[in-house]
């Protein structure tokens, strides 16, 4: 059924099918930005449907229905088949998301979008009965896309997502159903204080004094120049001497200590760092992946040509490593070290 003067269909799951529907427009499509609080147990089953999308958006709800350990879990095995099959993934999230969108892409054109009941998931896009529309007006989606960027933006990287499957899985071995206590996420990664997530590179150590060769898995105390630091916040930490990556740690609680450890020491606020590479931090020294290359290795090997290694800058450099300050990279570059970290692992 077509308006053809405001260019909509409707879309339900008795006659056709949602996922009908998503795979017409995703045949002339390069990029599907999914909004949607419930997510299929495997979304790949979904875009595997959908073989010219190469760069998928997943906007979900964490905590808001008190499901997180299967939201988790479903994101954990989707960005895992993603980074198989060579498709660019982004994950946010906002607890009070109820509403689901389909958005669709060719580059930078609008090709069409869905707007309704349906989740993603294949109840919702198949079996339920779920109303929706879908429209083809590029100004309309723009301004839906639009909205949907201005209201739902907390990042979700798949470090922080690698540290939640954990405690997901080990949250509901302690808790098996029936027991009604509630697994929260966003607590684990973000507090109030925390807008937004922040990805740094920071050095241990001096030229003149390597840091040891140990493990650096436990809870460690890193000093900063300032208190603009959050919890929730990814660093990647470089060994300055040996030049080596010693791996990814998120700062885990907002609060800091003052105090100065030596006349040498110039970090004056000192926040609890959590180790979230433990395997490879407890032999970092032994895996040899010298931090500088991985810029080199991430301009090369990178999955979409606008991202940098920088945060705020077009360029793919780690050279501000040689002024011993923390400098924030890119979220895209985070994930690009965790995988090769993973790699190293196999």
């Amino acid at each position: 059924m077509q308006n053809t003067t405001t260019k909509t269909f409707i879309t339900e799951n008795v006659v056709g099918t949602h996922i009908g529907r998503l795979k017409e427009i995703a045949a002339k499509s390069d990029k599907l930005i999914v909004v949607s609080p419930f997510l299929a147990d495997d979304m790949s089953k979904i875009v595997k449907q959908m073989p010219t999308i190469k760069y998928v958006d997943i906007y979900t709800n964490l905590d808001g229905f008190g499901v997180a350990p299967s939201i988790i879990k479903s994101l954990h095995a989707f960005s895992d088949y993603c980074d198989k099959s060579g498709i660019k993934l982004n994950m946010y999230y906002d607890n009070e998301l109820h509403g689901k969108v389909y958005l669709f892409y060719e580059g930078d054109i609008p090709t069409g979008f869905i707007i309704g009941s349906s989740n993603f998931t294949d109840k919702g896009l198949e079996k339920n009965k779920e109303y929706g529309l879908a429209v083809t007006d590029s100004s309309i989606q723009e301004a839906m896309y639009e909205m949907i960027k201005e209201q739902l933006h907390c990042e979700i990287s798949t470090v922080h997502l690698d540290d939640l499957y954990k405690k997901a899985i080990e949250f509901e071995k302690n808790n098996p159903v029936p027991k009604p206590k509630v697994f929260k996420a966003t607590g684990i990664i973000k507090t109030k204080e925390s807008v937004q997530t922040r990805y740094l590179v920071k050095s241990i150590g001096r030229r003149d004094k390597w840091h040891p060769e140990e493990p650096l898995v436990k809870d460690i105390k890193l000093g900063f120049s300032n208190t603009n630091v959050y919890k929730g916040d990814i660093l990647i930490i470089n060994a300055i001497g040996h030049k080596k990556l010693v791996g990814i740690y998120m700062v885990a609680d907002d609060t800091w200590e003052e105090y100065l450890d030596g006349p040498d020491d110039k970090w004056l606020y000192k926040y609890t760092l959590k180790c979230l590479t433990k395997e490879f931090s407890q032999k970092w020294w032994l895996y040899d992946i010298k931090t500088m290359a991985l810029a080199d290795d991430f301009a090369e090997n990178k999955v979409s040509a606008t991202d940098f290694v920088l945060a705020n800058q077009e360029k793919d450099s780690l050279k501000a490593m040689q002024y011993g300050r923390p400098f924030e990279v890119s979220r895209a570059f985070v994930d690009f070290v965790n995988a090769r970290i993973k790699e190293k692992l196999k």
